[in-house]
């Protein structure tokens, strides 16, 4: 340590002894030391009899370069970490130079300076144009916090790579067969009669089917080629369709993964994500709509409330009803989702059911004020499964609904808040055991407040 640096330390620590004969008990933050020093905290503490007379003083400095080491291996992955005062001064961060400077006020830290809890949000970059997700949580022994922000775009890049990948090996499908498509088709053009039918057969899809070994010799023996090729397309199709299978089961779980995370940030919901996902499944089969159709319900149903990402958790995990500002802002959910998700192409179709999920039928609902036919099918479809999951299951504030309830008043707001073909596809789906609630049976009265 220099003689500059020694210097310093020794008057704050004469400071804090003396401050200890006193009967004072002092902790200082320096930040201040020489370039290559880490910040230090000098603790002060007067040392008492059982009388209570003080006899001497019990000084300490504690070293917070560890700390910062650790802060600093953090930034590896693109995060930026800091730990500050109860005055935002930086003590130790991934950037040792910002050591001892003000914490720019991004929102995150202006929301916590008025109220210093654990919060994580999606803000805009006040020093730039990205979008950050960000976390910042006091410390328990102190009045220190510590912040920590990475890029949006890192942030959610596994699935953008996910997504990636299943189109790219969707496509390589796609041109495998149609190579090995035409490869057999220029193969079978020629004289050889006997092999007509069956090379018909193959090219309707039917890949079982074999051409009969039979004729002189060079013709069995073309026939057995045919057989042995046929047998390779079979199973190099059987293994494309099992590998699109799992990419697709591998994009469902990073999905789940997300949703996942989403119920986390709101205990009082746990579940209620996948439940969506189940009834509006169910409820999109009833409609009669494709395969196509019933998965992008499913993934939208499985994603409509990441938008709470970005809602408080002050708001989100309230035992109570809500007043009408913190409403408002959960009311935000729907927009702050398809905000999220916009950036991923591969995802467009899925953006209005995260968006407007809570449109009704007559126009009354948000964000968009839409009505009837305005609301694109896969909103209506999951607004009415997250209302009906709402009201049959239990939350602090309210008990779930006896399923009779439930259904009679899904049927009264059947022409006002939901589409009328949505609500019959529904009762059709609970009639033929596809929706089962988990609490409906056992539940009371009416809920008091929806907070899906």
């Amino acid at each position: 340590m220099s003689d500059d640096a020694a210097s310093a330390l020794s008057n704050t620590l004469g400071e804090a002894h003396r401050n200890a004969l006193e009967g004072k008990a002092t902790t200082n933050l320096r930040t201040d030391l020489p370039r290559g020093y880490p910040s230090v905290s000098i603790i002060g503490a007067p040392i008492k009899n059982v009388k209570g007379d003080i006899w001497g003083s019990l000084t300490a400095v504690l070293n917070l370069g560890p700390i910062e080491d650790r802060l600093r291996e953090s930034a590896s992955g693109g995060q930026y970490s800091v730990l500050f005062d109860q005055n935002l001064q930086i003590i130790a961060g991934s950037d040792s130079g910002l050591r001892g400077t003000v914490i720019a006020l991004s929102p995150l830290v202006s929301d916590f300076r008025r109220s210093p809890v654990r919060l994580t949000r999606i803000y805009k970059d006040p020093e730039g144009k990205d979008s950050l997700v960000g976390s910042v949580a006091p410390i328990s022994f102190n009045t220190w916090g510590i912040l920590v922000e990475r890029s949006a775009t890192d942030a959610f890049r596994p699935v953008r790579i996910m997504l990636i990948r299943t189109v790219v090996v969707t496509a390589i499908a796609g041109l495998v067969a149609l190579g090995l498509g035409f490869l057999l088709a220029q193969r079978l053009i020629g004289p050889v009669q006997l092999l007509d039918r069956v090379s018909s057969e193959i090219a309707e899809g039917n890949l079982t089917v074999r051409a009969p070994v039979t004729g002189s010799a060079e013709l069995a023996h073309l026939a057995e080629n045919f057989n042995h090729m046929a047998g390779n397309i079979e199973a190099l199709v059987r293994r494309l369709r099992q590998a699109l299978r799992q990419n697709q089961e591998l994009f469902l779980e990073t999905i789940r993964t997300l949703a996942a995370a989403i119920d986390a940030k709101d205990p009082y919901t746990r579940g209620h994500s996948e439940r969506v996902s189940s009834y509006s499944l169910a409820i999109a089969r009833h409609l009669g709509l494709g395969s196509d159709e019933v998965f992008r319900v499913r993934i939208a149903a499985i994603l409509h409330d990441v938008g709470k990402l970005g809602i408080r958790e002050g708001i989100l995990n309230k035992p109570g009803g809500l007043t009408e500002e913190e409403f408002a802002i959960m009311k935000q959910h729907p927009e702050i989702g398809s905000q999220i998700m916009a950036p991923i192409r591969a995802l467009k179709d899925i953006l209005p059911g995260i968006r407007n999920h809570h449109e009704t039928w007559d126009g009354r609902g948000y964000p968009d004020g839409l009505s009837g036919e305005e609301i694109p099918l896969v909103a209506r479809i999951i607004g009415a499964a997250d209302t009906f999951d709402a009201m049959t299951t239990t939350r602090p504030y309210q008990k779930a609904a006896t399923l009779d309830f439930v259904l009679e008043k899904m049927r009264g707001m059947s022409g006002t808040r939901f589409a009328p073909p949505v609500v019959k596809a529904l009762l059709a789906a609970v009639d033929a055991g596809d929706i089962t609630p988990p609490d409906a049976e056992h539940g009371g009265p009416a809920p008091q407040q929806e907070a899906s």
